[in-house]
């Protein structure tokens, strides 16, 4: 049987306060006869095995009011194999002189954040609590009944793993003018907890890239545990992943390793997992579980790869959630990884000012143990278009090199002695792109396009800064070039005159 609603929160958690001063009593017949209830809120119902109790914590030496209330109960670990799990529960090592997590946690203890994180990890090792007790439901299924209980102090779970903690009434045989009676706290009512509607767990995840260049794999992980699905022969939890449309999920990636050992998918999920790749009319990889075949709190593990698609740019946010009965977890896990495309213009001069076509550009990535290698199949090689964009495909983070490595029609690099090269940092969507030596780069600065200029002949550089300079020194060498030819030719006409 399905359920509708899960339940979250600590109703009732530290309702045991004062010292714990360690006392055992030996439980007589009234004792063991205390129950407590767990309200449903207005918005839903409970079902049929919903929720399950373990006996967690013994009461000891109470103490009474003259109002008959009490004013202070010792609570300590049921049982030792409850005293080891309590102790696996949480991270907190030093009890301050508490004997055990239980007597810690029922005094008031630790924080709420704390509280919680304990119950939730106790709700997953239910196999060391003992005996389950099973309540009854009224006939609206708004109220589950514990009867006939240990008092003492309780963990509730329902099927999610969701838990709550909560105390019974305190036995005070000198109640009730001697015939004895289970009392509450002056300040605190025992013996109730309302449980709350709650989302099913947010999936980890994560990637092994934050940012991508287009063609690049990437390897996603999802993590969660296996719910507590006490009472139930079956349980769907099933991880929903939705791929960005700038994502391929690559057939036949995924991985499931459920407590560390891998599960093989199974088209009838009799090995527990079923995978369900996207098609055409769904987009999401479905990984459904059987909880129930695998021990509750185990590791989930699921890793698949997706491939960047050719025309990917800017943020690529892949998100998953698991799914329970028409549930799924409030928050979705997500990763976001980036990939950036680099562009400029081509441009000439003359008619060419606005844009040259027919130029192509190849780009590599810098030697810097840096800059992720190109993917197989990445085009590395483009031709500026008609109007003189030139356009690389979105990019990991990183420094390229830029070479031009043919020339237009009616263009020529021959003063050039090697081919024109620059210089573009990719950095989380931002391209900054560094000047050549001879000018030809111009940035682009605000809305402003970054231009790489080609001239028809040496006289066409630029003529100031680094452009200047090295014109200047072209210039120079020819100039030397020249006063050396004078020079030889007359030391050879003056030898001519005196032979």
């Amino acid at each position: 049987m399905k359920m509708r609603k899960l339940f979250a929160g600590l109703a009732a958690a530290a309702t045991l306060l004062g010292g714990l001063a360690i006392g055992t009593t030996t439980a007589n017949a009234a004792e063991n006869d205390a129950s407590f209830t767990v309200n449903a809120g207005a918005d839903f119902t409970f079902e049929d095995n919903q929720l399950h109790a373990y006996y967690i914590g013994a009461y000891s030496n109470p103490q009474f009011g003259a109002d008959d209330k009490a004013t202070n109960v010792d609570v300590t670990a049921a049982t030792d194999a409850v005293k080891t799990a309590a102790a696996a529960s949480t991270d907190i090592t030093d009890f301050g002189g508490y004997p055990d997590a239980v007597a810690y946690f029922a005094a008031g203890n630790g924080t709420a954040a704390q509280l919680k994180a304990f119950a939730d990890a106790l709700a997953n090792k239910t196999g060391q609590l003992g005996t389950v007790v099973n309540p009854t439901l009224d006939t609206d299924k708004k109220v589950s009944t514990f009867s006939n209980v240990q008092q003492g102090w309780y963990l509730v779970t329902d099927a999610s793993g969701s838990a709550l903690l909560v105390g019974t009434k305190i036995w005070n045989k000198d109640a009730d003018n001697g015939s004895g009676a289970f009392v509450d706290f002056a300040n605190q009512e025992l013996g109730t907890a309302n449980a709350k509607p709650s989302s099913v767990p947010t999936p980890g995840k994560t990637a092994n890239k934050d940012s991508v260049t287009v063609g690049d794999q990437v390897k996603y992980t999802l993590t969660g545990n296996i719910p507590n699905y006490t009472g139930y022969d079956t349980y769907d939890y099933n991880f929903v992943d939705t791929p960005s449309d700038k994502l391929a999920i690559d057939a036949n990636s995924v991985t499931v390793k459920i407590d560390g050992q891998a599960v093989a998918s199974s088209d009838d999920q009799s090995t527990g997992v079923k995978v369900t790749y996207p098609a055409d009319n769904n987009t999401k990889l479905t990984i459904a579980i059987n909880a129930a075949k695998f021990v509750i709190g185990a590791d989930i593990e699921i890793t698949y790869t997706a491939t960047v698609k050719g025309d990917a740019e800017g943020d690529i946010v892949n998100r998953a959630v698991i799914e329970h009965d028409n549930n799924e977890s409030g928050t979705p896990g997500s990763h976001t990884v980036k990939t950036t495309p680099v562009q400029f213009k081509k441009i000439g001069v003359d008619e060419d000012a606005n844009g040259l076509a027919g130029v192509k550009f190849t780009i590599t990535p810098k030697d810097d143990n840096k800059t992720p290698a190109l993917p197989t199949g990445y085009t590395a090689t483009v031709t500026s278009g008609a109007d003189g964009t030139v356009k690389f495909a979105g990019l990991a983070n990183g420094t390229y090199i830029i070479t031009e490595s043919s020339y237009a029609d009616n263009f020529k690099g021959g003063y050039l002695k090697t081919p024109l090269s620059f210089e573009v940092t990719v950095n989380d969507g931002n391209v900054k792109f560094t000047k050549d030596l001879l000018g030809l780069v111009t940035p682009g600065t605000g809305d402003t396009v970054t231009t790489v200029l080609n001239v028809k002949n040496i006289s066409q550089l630029p003529q100031t800064g680094a452009a200047g300079i090295a014109l200047f020194t072209v210039i120079a060498a020819l100039l030397a070039g020249a006063a050396a030819t004078v020079y030889g030719k007359s030391r050879k006409a003056s030898a001519a005159l005196r032979a």
